[in-house]
């Protein structure tokens, strides 16, 4: 073929083609206008020209696709929580978008991670499905999310939040040696993933709003989580003690 540009103007839509041996695409030079949608082969998808340089954007906007609205993230039923769930699910997953959007920009991820908060707490720092009696360390872990949050958008309502978690971490119950309990309905339970759950939100909040006045009390439940939980032998970690 003499053309400049050998192959032009393709669009395949909607194909799926099984038992193909030779690598199923290859772009060349002498390629332009060669589009695919929707195009599977040998049971995976092909794309002419990959839609992110980044997996962890490309699984920013697969999620986004998924669920719109991220209030209903972490397959919440609308019809059962209309108003969305408050939970550790979310303050992770959201957290590992916004730590995409300040990597790699995209104000539509940063939109995304504030629908939560705008719609979770309410103008008097109230927060949805939150409830501080049930002294629950799980519901601490989005708490490092909000924060974070409060950095690029310093919302009174937010601060109000952060505030109610903390005075949560405050009255923690806690075991003899001083390391809370993973919930009140779990007494003198320590969890290991309580660590994960509780102490990333205790820390920033003493970094950023405390002087880090209660560094000392974080590294002591540390501590006692490793005498207590880690096997000796192996270096692993049993899940929790009592």
């Amino acid at each position: 073929i003499q053309e400049a540009e050998a192959v032009y103007d393709i669009h395949v839509n909607n194909c799926t083609f099984n038992g193909v041996e030779a690598e199923p695409f290859v772009k060349e030079n002498r390629m332009r206008d060669v589009h695919f949608n929707n195009l599977t082969i040998n049971g995976k998808p092909v794309f002419a020209e990959m839609p992110f340089k980044h997996y962890s954007e490309w699984l920013t906007w697969s999620e986004m696709q998924r669920v719109p609205n991220s209030i209903y993230l972490d397959f919440t039923d609308s019809n059962k929580h209309p108003k969305g769930k408050w939970s550790y699910v979310m303050g992770i997953e959201l957290e590992s978008m916004l730590d995409t959007y300040l990597k790699y920009g995209n104000e539509d991820i940063l939109k995304y991670c504030k629908m939560y908060t705008d719609q979770m707490i309410n103008e008097q720092g109230d927060i949805t499905g939150y409830n501080i009696l049930d002294y629950n360390l799980d519901n601490i872990r989005t708490g490092h999310f909000v924060t974070r949050m409060y950095e690029l958008y310093p919302e009174a309502k937010n601060l109000l939040a952060i505030q109610t978690m903390m005075k949560q971490m405050e009255k923690q119950p806690r075991t003899k040696d001083g390391v809370y309990w993973h919930k009140a309905i779990y007494a003198y339970q320590v969890w290991l993933d309580g660590m994960y759950m509780g102490q990333p939100f205790y820390m920033e909040y003493e970094t950023k709003f405390n002087d880090k006045k209660n560094y000392a009390d974080i590294f002591s439940q540390f501590a006692n989580v490793v005498k207590y939980l880690r096997d000796e032998e192996t270096g692993l970690y049993h899940h929790g003690y009592d």
